[in-house]
């Protein structure tokens, strides 16, 4: 998927910080893959020390990932804002106002809702404090089948959530809902919700968080 050139992608690859079984690492490689764009993959093997180091808050002044580095130097952090520049003069992304307007606002409700709401729980299984935190999974867990009802319906209606056509929206959106299953979710009541997904892991630049086998 071509855009534009900027100057800051040319000159040498893109470099990536990124945890390989972050969402929202994930959703920026699967941005580059519809770019198809060349890049250095930066796999953070000891977050607690990385994080802390004063070279990688040059990069990332909150000490966390995605982190991506234009060949010139520049730095982009959080996920949102990295997805939205990836995205700039291609179909991902509208150039009209208004439009540009309707798939950014699902970006935010991406991050104010429906990734908390889902990422935490699958957070809280992954590093074992699942039963410390039973109460707080509890009330998440409700609130990410809300918005798992709420995403069936809109996509009972329509394939995708912004027009005819995948977006930014999609990509951002459908990331933590394909990996909810992981803390505990069950998608299988969302007909509609599994048939977008299905949709879009057909993508031919889609690729899964972890390589097969």
């Amino acid at each position: 998927m071509a855009g534009r050139g900027d100057g800051r992608m040319t000159g040498g690859p893109l470099r990536l910080y990124e945890l390989p079984l972050s969402g929202n690492c994930w959703k920026i490689r699967l941005c580059l893959a519809e770019r198809g764009l060349p890049y250095e993959r930066v796999t953070i093997r000891d977050p607690e020390r990385t994080f802390a180091d004063a070279a990688f808050r040059r990069l990332s002044p909150l000490g966390r990932v995605p982190v991506l580095v234009c060949p010139d130097g520049t730095a982009l952090w959080e996920s949102g804002a990295i997805l939205t520049w990836l995205a700039e003069n291609t179909p991902l992304l509208p150039r009209d106002a208004t439009r540009r307007a309707q798939v950014m606002a699902w970006l935010f409700w991406e991050q104010a809702d429906l990734s908390p709401a889902l990422a935490l729980p699958r957070f809280f299984r992954r590093n074992g404090t699942e039963k410390a935190n039973a109460e707080r999974m509890r009330a998440l867990q409700e609130k990410g089948r809300a918005c798992l009802e709420f995403l069936d319906t809109y996509l009972s209606r329509q394939d995708y959530l912004y027009g005819a056509a995948y977006t930014l929206a999609d990509l951002a959106c459908h990331v933590y809902v394909m990996l909810s299953p992981e803390g505990g979710q069950d998608l299988a009541p969302f007909p509609a919700v599994r048939a977008w997904l299905e949709r879009i892991a057909a993508r031919r630049a889609w690729e899964p968080l972890l390589p097969a086998g």
